[in-house]
């Protein structure tokens, strides 16, 4: 009989461990790995009497939305959105988790719904989790004291005026898995003096960073085939943009509204930009090699 008690309670150990490595989960506020390099995932349980595995500040709404540390969340589908936030009291630091043990099912955070951050003038910072996939438009229009922003590996669409007007971003490095951002996006973050613009995108839209007023420069990846009308337009401060594009990208003369842009192209392009609408007219910028820019 004791062998067989015995031999029973390591089955069930081994059971116990077998199923907790094939859930990536993270429970009780630890951390655990993504898998994809990134920053670890962040599960929170809330507890029956609404208390939480790492003393976040919890409320409910309703059945389906509730408050985690005055972060609006809402039930969608079988996972969850960031919907909005607490007006009176909310404040400084946004950290978006991975997942959600709630109500005994743990939901993963999928994405940052239109309008969630509107208006949040006492939003200062954001950390956005490795399991978001997409942010709505207007998610953060005008949080003016917004004034850095930590995007997870997972984000692969900015909407529409999503980070527009957030004068206190200085400086924004969009990863790598973005592959869309909307219109106006980053339109007047008059703050921000440096963006790195992601190699796996296809197209800059309409508006992106027009009235960037503190932007210098900008380079462009050799992805890019489009560019928007009055993209970097209203921004005074750009001398040089750096196209790395061979194919000169299908643009509008409004591109960019100051003359005194010089934009750098491949020198075996070169010709081929001089000899391709817009690009020929150098009214409105200077067309040179990139090589001349690295001297």
């Amino acid at each position: 009989m004791k062998k067989i008690t015995i031999m029973s309670l390591v089955m069930m150990a081994m059971l116990i461990i077998i199923s907790c490595s094939k859930d990536d989960d993270v429970t009780d506020g630890n951390h655990g790995n993504d898998g994809g390099g990134g920053s670890p995932i962040v599960t929170v349980v809330i507890n029956e009497d609404g208390t939480t595995s790492n003393r976040s500040t919890f409320s409910v709404i309703d059945e389906k939305n509730f408050y985690l540390d005055y972060i609006k969340y809402t039930i969608e589908e079988g996972h969850l959105i960031v919907s909005g936030y607490d007006q009176s009291g909310f404040k400084g630091v946004a950290n978006i988790v991975d997942r959600i043990t709630y109500g005994g099912d743990t939901y993963k955070v999928l994405k940052i719904g239109r309008f969630a951050f509107y208006d949040c003038t006492s939003l200062t910072s954001l950390n956005i989790s490795n399991s978001i996939k997409s942010i709505g438009e207007w998610a953060f229009y005008y949080c003016p004291n917004l004034t850095s922003v930590t995007f997870g590996n997972s984000v692969t669409s900015i909407g529409e005026c999503a980070f527009s007007l957030c004068s206190g971003l200085t400086s924004l490095t969009i990863p790598n898995s973005v592959t869309s951002i909307g219109k106006s996006a980053f339109h007047g973050c008059s703050g921000l003096t440096s963006v790195t613009i992601p190699p796996n995108m296809s197209r800059i839209e309409s508006s992106t960073f027009s009235g960037c007023g503190g932007l210098t420069s900008v380079t462009i990846p050799k992805g890019i085939t489009f560019i928007g009308g009055v993209a970097f337009s209203f921004c005074p401060r750009l001398t040089s943009i750096v196209i790395e594009a061979t194919m000169p990208p299908t643009t509008l003369p409004s591109m960019c509204m100051y003359d005194l842009v010089t934009i750098y192209v491949p020198k075996k392009s070169l010709e081929l930009y001089k000899n391709t609408s817009p690009w020929k007219d150098e009214r409105f910028f200077t067309l040179k090699p990139i090589e001349e820019k690295e001297r």
